[in-house]
């Protein structure tokens, strides 16, 4: 099943982003190029993030950003409790809220997303009989 996330809404999250990227990037010493390079985003991506002047990064950006400076994606947006997240149908939140709790689901869930489209129709017979065993 495919997680398809409409929107989320949270509060002050461009500011947000702006502060915490300057206070990371500052805390590991880090410059835009080195971010660049971290994320394999392009270098005026991360100028325009830096300065301010994005104002809806992508998700996949955030993650990346995220990723780039070890923490949650909660963390870099300063989002203590301010997600508000609307999805297509209830099992889709269901599924999103329990990954987002469980560290294994997550990273699973994270591995099988980079995979090709072949390699999850693999991934997804071998869970199919390992539930029939």
């Amino acid at each position: 099943m495919e997680v398809f996330i409409i929107r989320i809404l949270v509060r002050g999250t461009m500011d947000d982003l702006f502060k915490k990227f300057y206070q990371y990037k500052k805390e590991l010493k880090m410059t835009n190029e080195d971010i660049a390079a971290k994320t394999n985003l392009p270098l005026g991506t991360i100028n325009r993030i830096s300065s301010g002047k994005t104002k809806n990064p992508k998700l996949s950006t955030l993650n990346k950003l995220a990723q780039a400076f070890n923490v949650t994606l909660d963390d870099l947006l300063n989002n203590k409790g301010g997600c508000e997240p609307f999805y297509l149908d209830k099992e889709t939140g269901v599924i999103a809220e329990e990954i987002s709790c469980n560290q294994e689901l997550k990273t699973l869930f994270i591995s099988i997303m980079n995979l090709s489209s072949e390699d999850k129709k693999i991934v997804t017979r071998i869970v199919e009989s390992l539930k029939k065993s």
